[in-house]
């Protein structure tokens, strides 16, 4: 059950994409981040991606499918995502967009309620599973950013760097990213990967300075073990695991229903 609190600023951040986009342009709005993970504390903030349907025009004239970034009163940031380049976004595995498929904090458009829970929540283990030879790749390549990040000069990190040598935050989710391609290898449910194991710990990465030889040592000897873990399971995996059509049609289905729906009330309305 979401908290009063944690609902009403979901439903605040959704009415801002409603007031920019039109309210019956939104899917729904949903939390990702440390939340989902188990990870949050007294600072982190509740950043939201939003789905959001084309107009009319927009497809009779070609626009850009919309990717914007609304940056809210309390700093925390809304990803907002045309639902054609979310979907592929899911297609490609992304592990920061398909964990919106299992956040318990989110807001969706009455309109769309039905098909969304009935289609999409139904199947998200399936659409997390997807292509698993490409989500072991994405997770990696993640995790492998997160390392160049951790020495970077970057607005977020560069007091810590110059200060420690390395920027906590990105050392945190590389330890985390690890953790998950691990689980999701072992066969565990993709929910389930997402809650991280040593959650304290974890914590204390995000937030507090360790020795940077430690700190060195403890990532070369994770990005090793990681990268046999990937080589050897992407060796195993590469002929017997293939890209599921069923979650294809699935999402094919989804895109086409909610796009022909808008359309629809866009004509309507326009003919007035």
């Amino acid at each position: 059950m979401i908290g009063s609190s944690m609902e009403q600023k979901i439903k605040e951040k959704y009415d801002i994409v409603c007031e920019k986009y039109g309210k019956d342009s939104i899917v729904g709005i949903f939390v990702y981040g440390s939340t989902n993970y188990g990870l949050a504390d007294s600072i982190s903030d509740l950043d939201t991606k939003a789905i959001v349907l084309p107009h009319f025009e927009d497809i009779v004239r070609s626009k850009q499918w919309v990717t914007d970034t609304i940056i809210n009163a309390d700093d925390s940031h809304t990803e907002v995502k045309d639902i054609r380049n979310m979907f592929d976004c899911y297609r490609k595995q992304n592990v920061n967009f398909l964990e919106t498929l299992f956040t318990k904090y989110y807001y969706l458009n009455p309109d769309y309620t039905g098909e969304w829970l009935g289609a999409i929540i139904k199947n998200r283990e399936k659409i997390a599973h997807y292509d698993e030879c490409k989500a072991v790749k994405a997770m990696y390549g993640n995790m492998l950013t997160k390392y160049k990040n951790m020495y970077k000069l970057m607005p977020h990190s560069t007091a810590e760097i110059e200060k420690y040598g390395y920027a906590f935050k990105d050392y945190h989710h590389l330890m985390r990213l690890a953790q998950f391609i691990r689980r999701y290898i072992s066969g565990e449910k993709y929910e389930d990967c997402l809650i991280a194991e040593d959650r304290e710990q974890l914590i204390r990465y995000k937030r507090e300075p360790f020795p940077l030889t430690e700190v060195m040592e403890t990532v070369q000897n994770t990005l090793e073990s990681t990268k046999k873990l990937v080589d050897d399971t992407l060796d195993a995996w590469s002929e017997i695991k293939k890209a599921d059509k069923e979650v294809e049609d699935i999402l094919h289905q989804v895109e086409f229903d909610f796009i022909k729906q808008s359309l629809l009330h866009d004509l309507v309305t326009e003919n007035g």
